[in-house]
């Protein structure tokens, strides 16, 4: 699937720089001057395609499974406690024993 990813975003890179750089520079040598805002119109067309196209094939998707998350297990859990007031004084009383020792020393 990744192989897939990279050959579809090369492929796609070639494409456009081959229209932008040498299709479009042929097409303003052949065309007559009323009508070189086509070379202007198809590259602007090329661009809004081309970036579109690698915006849909690299979105991001659930399933992906080059991004897997894992899943949290109960002890992490823990960390989402919320203390209540009685844990909240003892918290305090153990940080101003840790503020007073730092400053004996």
């Amino acid at each position: 699937k990744q192989w897939y990813q990279r050959r579809v975003a090369i492929t796609a890179g070639v494409v456009y720089i081959y229209i932008t750089r040498i299709a479009l520079q042929f097409l303003e040598v052949i065309l007559p001057f009323q009508y070189t805002w086509c070379k202007i119109l198809l590259e602007e067309i090329t661009t809004i395609v081309f970036f579109t196209v690698t915006g849909f094939k690299f979105r991001p998707y659930i399933q992906n499974p080059y991004y897997k998350l894992v899943d949290a297990d109960e002890n992490d859990l823990e960390m989402s406690h919320i203390p209540d007031e009685t844990e909240r004084d003892t918290l305090r009383n153990r940080a101003a024993r840790l503020e007073s020792s730092d400053e004996e020393v």
